[in-house]
C-alpha cells in the first residue's frame, strides 16, 4: 500500500529512576514509505505546430507527454510538474495547471501541449516539461523526468523593420540603419 509520509513521536516522561533534559523530552521522525510509487517522463509526440484554426479544415497539432507510474493503482496519483524552455507557458501554448491526475485503476495520464497560432514569423521553439518532487511524499521520481517538445512555426510570414541608427551628413559621412 502506497502511503504519504507517516510521523511518530516519542515522550519520555518522568520518574525516579533518571534526570530529564527538559529541552530534549520529545522527538519526531518522519517515516517514508517504501512502497513508494515511481513515476516517469515519456514524450509520445515531440513535434508540435502552431496552426491557424479559422481556416476550413485546420486541425491542431499539439504535442504530447504522458506521466507513467509503477506501482499501486488503487487511489488517483496527483503528479507535480513545471515548464521551461524558449516557447512561453500560456502565451506560445495554451496555459497548463502545473500537475496532472493519474486514475485510480490506472498506469498513465497525458499532458497535452497545444501551440497557439499567433500570426508571427518566428523560429521553433522548445516546451520543456519537468517533472516535481512529491511534497506528500506519495511519489518518487523515476529515471526520466524531463522532456522536450518543439513547436514548428506555422510558416507566417518573418516580421520585418528597419530603423535607422545614424544620419548622413554631405559630403562623405555615411547614414546608417539596421534592418531586422
Amino acid at each position: 500500500l502506497s502511503e504519504g509520509f507517516e510521523t511518530v513521536i516519542a515522550t519520555i516522561v518522568a520518574n525516579a529512576a533518571y534526570v530529564l533534559d527538559s529541552t530534549a523530552t520529545t522527538a519526531t521522525i518522519r517515516i517514508v514509505d517504501d512502497d513508494q510509487q515511481a513515476v516517469s517522463l515519456e514524450v509520445a509526440d515531440a513535434s508540435a505546430a502552431e496552426v491557424n484554426l479559422t481556416l476550413p479544415g485546420a486541425v491542431p497539432n499539439p504535442g504530447v507527454f504522458v506521466v507513467t507510474r509503477a506501482g499501486d493503482t488503487s487511489q488517483p496519483l496527483t503528479v507535480y510538474y513545471s515548464f521551461s524552455g524558449t516557447a512561453l507557458h500560456g502565451v506560445d501554448y495554451e496555459p497548463l495547471p502545473g500537475s496532472v491526475t493519474i486514475p485510480a485503476g490506472q498506469t498513465r495520464a497525458g499532458i497535452v501541449i497545444t501551440p497557439r497560432f499567433d500570426a508571427l514569423g518566428e523560429a521553433r521553439e522548445t516546451v520543456i516539461l519537468q517533472l516535481g518532487a512529491s511534497g506528500a511524499g506519495t511519489y518518487k521520481l523515476g529515471a526520466v523526468r524531463r522532456g522536450t517538445v518543439t513547436i514548428d512555426d506555422a510558416r507566417d510570414l518573418p516580421s520585418v523593420e528597419v530603423i535607422g541608427l545614424t544620419s548622413a551628413r554631405e559630403p562623405a559621412t555615411e547614414g546608417k540603419f539596421r534592418f531586422t
